[in-house]
């Protein structure tokens, strides 16, 4: 890989005036950060058990080693060593609920996705590395136990297959890397979307050492890069059936109920519960925004708008009567909960997400003229309501004014851009770069670009967008093919994209864990468009007397390319109770084994 040979020359300088302790520090951490974000990128390519398991263990247990060399500097997280004892006491909890959680997970791994689905939004306020962090950590240690459950029973599946695991008594080495990224189960955009996945964690890792503000960089790596990777992983390793969907979106439902309720007493009350920074602008404004659980009011709306997409879905796909009413009033409810949080970009993602459904539902022909539609309203609101809106679009600076800034924002991006095109300033480095650009000495001056294909120019440059710009367009391919399957793959796709557009506006992408998971479920429901066929109200005698219901089927859990090997899906434990190595579990019947799929209709 080349290096930006500004980024040599300001290393060595910032080097020669550090601290010794910083000099001998720095080259270990960049090391470690190189070394962690490999794993994690490995864990996404690798096919084999023992490799994909060993990788994203160890990414785990040395990303937070990585980041505690970061923060531990920090007046605040030293404080913590204050209380030892107390210290101790929760590690120690921290790591017996793990294990526990992964014993759970072990015997009973269909309920680790609706308890993930109720962890991803919600994030808890700390004080790290000098400044308020919002931190996953129920979801952390989900991800913690999901991963070590996982990594148990695939041993357990490939205990007779040696060499899986024990390369002592395996075939011969080129044998053994060939077969960790030996293609099979994706194939087409999908089978990119790992693999680009995978580009875009090394090369957020291989850009820290040449980064203006390299712990950002490596507090970025350690609190989402790699801790998303593991739950892509390990969301990929689930069998996707209708009960385990029905389950999550429950879950979802649940949760954004409690969520709107709370952020309904919040507008009602004028009060917000935290955030000091939004209780500070209600103060100036007549209008109360509300952020609910979450301590972003635009993160509050985008987690609404991923679920009124999915209950969108729903309605559209053939729901009738009573069921069809409640689904309308659950839209209602949290369509009032995502008003009141006044996101403009969850507001607008719905509205692309909803195009989506259509075209997928019933036609590109309807989706087109649905969102003409919406574009010329949009314009003549605009143009009608600019005053009352206070929005100014006759100038740069009215119209910078309107969005908060924004267009300054953007116009600071594009100057880093240009001034290092080729591999940018680093990882994690656009705040320090753009206030030096502006010459702001504010600490807290914006973190991001709100548009996060600039961000990626100015940190990676063209290399991080070009792998970026790839991601996006396989992934997208991938999933709207995969949405014909089902209305869950249709509503995974429409929120996906609503997620990829509200980035644009406001900012996270790879650094929400939404993403990761709509990719993972979008991923697995589309792989093969293998499905579970499943006679209601019993048994399918085969002779058109019953009805039959075709749902997503379970998949082969692994991200790599190749044609696809049939596995029926069953009750009990017969064929297809869980997917192994080899498509079925050891002991499973011959004839079931890599048996092609039955033709249409039978």
């Amino acid at each position: 890989m080349a290096l930006d040979p500004m980024s040599l020359v300001q290393a060595a300088g910032g080097l020669a005036h550090a601290p010794a302790g910083a000099v001998i520090a720095a080259p270990m951490r960049d090391l470690t950060s190189v070394l962690v974000a490999a794993l994690a990128a490995g864990a996404l390519v690798l096919r084999a058990p023992a490799a994909r398991w060993t990788a994203v263990i160890a990414a785990l247990l040395i990303a937070p080693l990585l980041l505690a060399g970061t923060v531990l500097d920090d007046d605040r997280a030293t404080r913590l060593f204050d209380h030892p004892v107390l210290l101790l006491a929760g590690g120690v909890a921290g790591l017996v609920g793990v294990l526990v959680a992964a014993a759970v997970l072990v015997r009973w791994p269909q309920a680790l996705p609706p308890l993930l689905a109720v962890a991803i939004p919600l994030r808890l306020p700390l004080s790290i590395g000098g400044e308020s962090v919002n931190l996953l950590l129920p979801l952390y240690g989900l991800i913690g136990a999901g991963a070590l459950g996982a990594a148990i029973r695939a041993r357990r599946v490939g205990r007779d297959k040696a060499d899986s695991w024990d390369l002592r008594s395996g075939p011969p080495p080129a044998a053994v890397v060939r077969e960790a990224f030996t293609a099979r189960t994706l194939s087409g955009a999908a089978a990119l979307v790992p693999i680009l996945l995978a580009a875009s964690v090394l090369l957020y890792g291989l850009r820290v050492p040449f980064s203006e503000d390299p712990d950002r960089g490596v507090q970025t790596l350690c609190f989402f890069l790699v801790p998303f990777t593991v739950l892509y992983v390990v969301l990929r390793e689930i069998e996707w059936t209708t009960a385990v969907l029905r389950r999550v979106g429950g879950a979802l439902v649940l949760l954004a109920l409690v969520a709107a309720a709370l952020g309904g007493y919040e507008y009602a009350t004028g009060q917000v519960l935290w955030n000091q920074k939004i209780i500070d602008a209600n103060s100036l404004s007549s209008t109360v925004r509300v952020n609910s659980l979450f301590f972003d009011p635009n993160i509050y709306g985008r987690f609404l708008m991923v679920v009124l997409l999915g209950l969108l879905a729903a309605l559209s796909w053939g729901a009738r009567g009573a069921r069809a009413v409640g689904l309308a009033v659950l839209f209602l409810l949290l369509w009032a909960g995502l008003l009141v949080s006044f996101s403009q970009s969850s507001m607008l993602g719905l509205i692309v997400g909803a195009i989506v459904l259509l075209g997928v539902r019933f036609g590109s022909g309807k989706a087109a003229l649905a969102a003409g539609t919406v574009g010329l309203v949009a314009l003549i609101a605009l143009v009608a309501l600019a005053g009352t809106l206070r929005i100014n679009v006759s100038s740069s600076e009215g119209l910078n004014v309107s969005s908060a800034g924004r267009v300054d924002l953007v116009k600071g991006g594009l100057e880093l851009y240009g001034d290092r095109p080729v591999f940018g300033w680093g990882s994690g480095s656009y705040r320090r770069a753009y206030r030096e650009q502006t010459g702001t000495s504010e600490v807290r001056a914006v973190a991001a670009s709100h548009t996060i294909p600039i961000t990626v120019a100015a940190e990676e440059g063209t290399v991080g967008l070009l792998i970026y710009l790839g991601l996006l367009v396989a992934s997208i391919v991938a999933l709207l093919r995969g949405a014909r399957n089902s209305a869950a793959a249709a509503a995974v796709a429409a929120a996906y994209l609503a997620m990829v557009l509200h980035s644009w506006f406001y900012a996270a992408f790879l650094e929400d864990p939404l993403t990761w998971a709509l990719l993972a479920v979008g991923v697995s429901l589309g792989a093969g468009g293998i499905r579970e066929r499943r006679a209601v109200g019993g048994s399918d005698p085969g002779d058109g007397s019953t009805t039959v219901v075709e749902t997503p089927a379970g998949h082969t859990p692994h991200d790599v390319v190749g044609e696809p090997v049939y596995v029926g899906v069953g009750e009990g434990d017969g064929p297809g109770r869980f997917v192994g190595e080899s498509g079925a579990l050891p002991g499973t019947p011959a004839e079931h084994r890599g048996a092609a799929p039955p033709p249409e209709g039978k």
